[in-house]
């Protein structure tokens, strides 16, 4: 079962057994195929959260980790997209299921630290770029917006994580977030 129309009408348990099996043969998806598996994994994750077990939850992030990275593989995804898309899964997520150490699509903390190992600037470069940013190359509004978008979740999540450690960190982004485009 590689095609796409064999996976789509598959619930989520079923689609996330099929992407770890021996049997699945990736190469025969297309980019645009992967990147309705990862829409269609994350939208299930959502609506079906709460009713997962610990194993079901395994066995759905290890099929979302392989769908995000055959993406990345494919072009149809870049590393940015991805953080993008699981700091926007972990903040929602994390609003129905109790955060968690186990799977780091519930773990604000992991999901914040991966988001200040991947920032493309400092506060201070964002700082600074932000009070004039109409007047920056596309480029540079392009990371800006890219930068904004990262960050908005990481915010999110510190709500369900009032703990963590990135929090002093997180509230200096989140005064600048109205100044980036």
């Amino acid at each position: 079962m590689t095609l796409f129309e064999d996976l789509s009408p598959l619930d989520l348990l079923s689609l996330s057994r099929a992407l770890l099996s021996e049997e699945f043969a990736a190469a025969e998806l297309t980019p645009f195929d992967w990147l309705g598996i990862v829409e269609m994994l994350e939208g299930s994750l959502v609506d079906k959260c709460q009713d997962l077990t610990p194993r079901e939850w395994s066995v759905c992030v290890l099929a979302l980790a392989r769908s995000h990275a055959s993406a990345v593989d494919s072009g149809i995804l870049d590393d940015r997209e991805v953080l993008v898309r699981r700091l926007n899964l972990g903040a929602v997520l994390t609003r129905g299921v109790p955060v968690s150490r186990e799977f780091e699509i519930l773990n604000p903390d992991a999901l914040i630290a991966e988001l200040f190992r991947k920032l493309p600037m400092t506060i201070d470069e964002a700082r600074r770029m932000s009070a004039d940013w109409r007047s920056l190359e596309i480029s540079q509004i392009r990371v800006l917006r890219s930068v904004k978008n990262l960050v908005t979740p990481a915010v999110q999540l510190a709500r369900v994580a009032p703990g963590t450690a990135w929090l002093p960190m997180l509230r200096l982004w989140a005064d600048i977030l109205p100044d980036l485009p």
